[in-house]
């Protein structure tokens, strides 16, 4: 780590420490409800009963459900993200890469479902594209990308945040279908991560 960024971190207070578990409650409260209700049908004072909290105390963390909404985004998207970094730093190829990234994408989408229901049915996809972890995700992949067209293992057939597009599109095409088309495709995590490395690294042509 820099010397001054050392320098600069401060360790948290106690009051710090125990906004932020609060904080975290709150949102994984917050999950439940959305999940159990719909963002729609769960109110402030739903969420403010599940956290045990008065209305106005839940005001105090977040004034209302937007708010909310964008801390969940935050905090899941930061989530991936970080599990995305940790597995691509024991990679080389850029097939490792987008293997780790696959892996990790469809691996959380399955683990977290309800996030991704209310990702798909609360917001705008202008709100996601404005967000700014999702943002830093987005870079992410695109540096992936970047770095293989730089090295000669993608061939520069567009932009690097073009093609990282089309594989974010491929990655997120199971989601959709649950939460758009209300379908649950019939393949297994295995099957839905060969058929994206396979497709969005080698084409679907025989060779």
């Amino acid at each position: 780590m820099n010397s001054t960024r050392a320098k600069e971190a401060k360790p948290q207070t106690l009051r710090e420490k125990r906004q932020e578990k609060r904080t975290q409650e709150i949102l994984e409260a917050a999950l439940k409800l959305f999940d159990q209700k719909g963002y729609a049908g769960a109110s402030m004072e739903d969420i403010a009963e599940a956290s045990l909290l008065t209305r106005a105390g839940l005001y105090k963390y977040f004034p209302d459900k937007a708010k909310l909404l964008g801390a969940l985004r935050t905090w899941k998207i930061q989530l991936l993200r970080e599990r995305i970094e940790k597995r691509l730093g024991v990679t080389e190829t850029l097939q490792e890469k987008v293997h780790a990234i696959t892996n990790e994408m469809l691996l959380f989408q399955n683990d977290h479902r309800g996030f991704f229901r209310l990702l798909f049915s609360a917001g705008s996809l202008a709100e996601l594209d404005a967000d700014e972890t999702f943002a830093t995700l987005s870079v992410l992949l695109t540096q992936v990308i970047a770095e293989g067209i730089e090295a000669g293992e993608v061939a520069p057939v567009a932009l690097a945040e073009e093609i990282t597009m089309l594989l974010v599109s491929l990655l997120f095409k199971n989601s959709s279908k649950r939460n758009v088309l209300g379908y649950e495709p019939p393949t297994s995590l295995e099957q839905d991560t060969a058929l994206i490395k396979h497709v969005f690294l080698h084409g679907i042509l025989k060779t």
